[in-house]
């Protein structure tokens, strides 16, 4: 019979497949007796791109303010920092998506996260046609 791990125990394991790396972290919480575990593929890329965005959402910000483009609250700051995270983030996952080569993925994280409000608009904008074209077609083919 298997014997549980004391109460606090972290377990990381990995296991390569075709694809990805699995990451599987475990703790083990001796007062409820149950044991959590998170999967994942990508722990340390997405920790690397949230980082390399977090700091360019920082250089947006500190610009925005020498242009006196922005006052420079926290307000403007997590704006900022909030819309470079999210433009890094939309670049990684492309580029994963279209197996680009990692220093290729980090230059366009970079890239998009310095420019992140022209990328999150420009999301915004193929989102709203793609949309448009389906509701299109399915009104036009009279909902079939």
């Amino acid at each position: 019979m298997h014997k549980p791990a004391p109460a606090g125990f972290f377990m990381h394991a990995r296991q390569e497949s075709a694809n990805a790396t699995f990451h599987k972290i475990a703790h083990y919480d001796k007062g409820k007796k149950e044991l959590t575990v998170l999967h994942t593929t990508e722990l340390v890329p997405i920790a690397i791109t949230v980082g390399l965005s977090f700091l360019s959402g920082v250089g947006v910000f500190l610009m925005g303010i020498r242009e006196e483009r922005i006052k420079g609250g926290f307000l403007d700051f997590f704006t900022e920092v909030s819309i470079a995270i999210t433009a890094g983030l939309m670049a990684y996952y492309i580029g994963r998506h279209q197996q680009f080569d990692e220093s290729i993925i980090y230059f366009s994280v970079l890239l998009s996260s310095n420019n992140g409000n022209e990328v999150i608009h420009i999301a915004k904008r193929l989102n709203s046609e793609a949309i448009g074209k389906v509701l299109t077609q399915l009104f036009s083919k009279g909902g079939k």
